[in-house]
């Protein structure tokens, strides 16, 4: 059975260092398959898809449009988001191993609330 989550977080529209005017707000959907996490394997499934997802909905363009790159700040936060709500001690532990792991979300995810 498959489930949807919703993860807020901010991208910023430039390379380096962003202020406030330089984050556009994201509301990321993500899906997942719950029987997964009843197994290790399984939610090492789930943590793939879900970083994956992450990563696209952090995308961003930038020299007009020409080149894209991932906001890993805006990925982690989601992904950090997507964790905590599904609660499964298995994909806690897939979590703690990802590159993307965060023992907080950022200053952003209050921005993009407001």
């Amino acid at each position: 059975m498959f489930r949807k989550l919703t993860a807020l977080a901010a991208a910023t529209t430039l390379c380096g260092v962003a202020s406030a005017d330089d984050l556009n707000p994201i509301q990321a959907e993500l899906s997942y398959d719950i029987a997964k996490l009843e197994t290790a394997d399984g939610a090492g499934e789930v943590m793939s898809s879900l970083e994956r997802q992450a990563r696209e909905a952090c995308e961003v363009a930038y020299l007009s449009g020409m080149a894209r790159r991932t906001d890993f700040v805006c990925a982690r936060d989601i992904l950090f988001q997507a964790v905590e709500s599904i609660d499964s001690a298995a994909l806690s532990a897939e979590y703690a191993a990802s590159d993307l792991a965060i023992e907080a979300p950022s200053q952003r995810v209050r921005l993009a609330q407001n």
